[in-house]
């Protein structure tokens, strides 16, 4: 059984159509053709079988199974490469949301640049709902992920590492507010927030679900730092995490006064099927040794 032999019956399975199979692998009728007999003779049984009335091809049952499991072989065979190539290479292939890249991984760099492990970072910045796909595909060795919820999946090995407090920050010059609001207090008030991808807007729509209120968002971003200038000229308003707030941010901090209020969870994640490098092995060790860590 050969591999392209199984991109070739995928990819007729889609298009329900030889011909154009064969036009988007540049090869001939025959080809396609030639792979997805090797294939029935390979399993004992017929994959594909004609739709005279629509003048396509359909798949039988045994094919539809088949081509469960053709998709994952040939993801297998994907992330294998990737896999093998970032070892080759020696790199460490890392996710790094941006707000956890900017205010929680800093403290490892000390540790990381004395092992000589900085060098070996390949990072990518995404955000967190994405950066689990990418991780579970094999594009990502490692990642860091945030939730608004205790993270669990037996596909992944998971080190919990910190824990904080979502809260609402508003100018300075908000005489309406300190110390504390409810959500429907806060929803008077004009709202900036960030744009999808983001775990804060999961947070957002939770508070909302729980209050009854809509606020109004006038403006989304995807940068923490325009968000937080924004909401200091008096704007609006913002939910972010503590996590993202710092003394020299020129805002009001205000804890939310609900309760059970979802908070933002930081984990570093990996695949459990995934063998560990040494350079891996190496940096989760740092992270361990920082951070008070409970596996999950």
């Amino acid at each position: 059984m050969q591999l392209k032999d199984l991109e070739y019956f995928v990819q007729v399975a889609k298009l329900a159509n030889l011909t154009q199979a064969a036009q988007y692998f540049s090869v001939s009728q025959p080809t396609i053709t030639y792979a997805i007999k090797r294939l029935e003779n390979s399993l004992g049984t017929q994959l594909l079988a004609r739709d005279p009335q629509h003048r396509s091809l359909r798949l039988t049952e045994t094919g539809t199974q088949f081509l469960y499991h053709a998709r994952r072989i040939l993801s297998e065979m994907q992330r294998a490469r990737l896999e093998i190539n970032n070892r080759q290479k020696e790199k460490l292939v890392l996710g790094l949301p941006p707000i956890i890249g900017n205010y929680f991984f800093p403290r490892y760099i000390g540790d990381l640049k004395r092992e000589k492990l900085i060098s070996r970072l390949e990072t990518h910045s995404l955000g967190s709902e994405e950066m689990l796909t990418n991780l579970l595909n094999g594009n990502l060795n490692l990642a860091f992920i945030a939730t608004a919820a205790p993270l669990k999946n037996p596909d992944l090995d998971l080190l919990c590492l910190d824990e904080k407090a979502f809260k609402i920050i508003c100018s300075q010059d908000e005489l309406d507010f300190s110390g504390s609001v409810t959500f429907k207090q806060a929803a008077i008030k004009p709202f900036i927030a960030f744009d999808e991808g983001f775990i804060h807007n999961k947070v957002f729509d939770y508070l909302e679900t729980r209050s009854g209120v809509t606020p109004n968002v006038i403006y989304k971003t995807t940068d923490v730092d325009i968000l937080k200038n924004m909401v200091s000229h008096n704007a609006g308003l913002a939910l972010l995490t503590e996590l993202a707030i710092t003394e020299k941010d020129d805002v009001k901090v205000l804890a939310i006064n609900e309760k059970q209020v979802p908070t933002f969870q930081i984990y570093l994640a990996y695949r459990h099927d995934h063998v560990l490098s040494a350079v891996e092995k190496a940096f989760i060790a740092i992270i361990r040794s920082q951070s008070g860590t409970k596996r999950v």
